[in-house]
C-alpha cells in the first residue's frame, strides 16, 4: 500500500514550467506535496552565467522571457495555491501551509536581481570545484574519490 507522507519539493520558477502537467497527476493521486516555487521571473542559473561571461546579455532569461501566473494554473488543476511576496511574515504563512495534508503550490515571488545560485559551476572547472572556491586540501578531504583536478 502506498504511504502518503509528506513530500517538499523546491523548483525556480523555469524549472517548474518544464514539468508544470505533474500538477494534474498530484491532484488525481492526492499526493500530500507543498511545491515551494522561488519566483524570480528569470532563469537564474543561466542569467549567473550571461552576467559572468556574456557582457550581461539577457536573452532568453530576463529579456524574451516570461511567468505565467502560476497560482492560477495550480488552481486549474485543482490544487490549493498561494502568493507570498512578503517574506517578513513566512512563519505564519508556513504554519498554515503545513497545517494540512493537502497538496499546494507556494509561489514565493523574489526580486528578480536579488537571487543567485550557489556553489555554482564554473567554466573550465570540474563540477566538484564550484565557486566560491574552498581550499585544495579542503577539497581532498571532502571528496571519496580524488578531485579530476589537482
Amino acid at each position: 500500500m502506498l504511504q502518503k507522507k509528506r513530500v517538499i519539493a523546491i523548483a525556480g520558477d523555469g524549472g517548474i514550467q518544464m514539468n508544470i502537467q505533474e500538477l494534474e497527476v498530484i491532484k488525481r493521486r492526492q499526493l500530500p506535496i507543498k511545491i515551494f516555487v522561488l519566483n524570480n521571473k528569470n532563469l537564474g542559473m543561466v542569467r549567473q552565467f550571461q552576467e559572468l561571461y556574456f557582457d550581461q546579455k539577457y536573452s532568453g532569461t530576463i529579456n524574451d522571457y516570461s511567468v505565467p501566473n502560476l497560482v492560477e494554473i495550480a488552481k486549474a488543476y485543482g490544487l490549493k495555491a498561494r502568493n507570498i511576496d512578503d517574506l517578513n511574515n513566512i512563519d505564519e504563512e508556513l504554519k498554515d501551509i503545513f497545517s494540512t495534508k493537502k497538496a499546494e503550490l507556494i509561489n514565493i515571488v523574489l526580486d528578480e536581481k536579488m537571487t543567485s545560485v550557489e556553489p555554482k559551476l564554473i567554466v573550465n572547472n570540474p563540477i566538484e570545484n564550484m565557486h566560491p572556491f574552498i581550499s585544495k586540501e579542503k577539497l581532498h578531504s571532502l571528496m571519496i574519490i580524488k578531485p579530476l583536478e589537482d
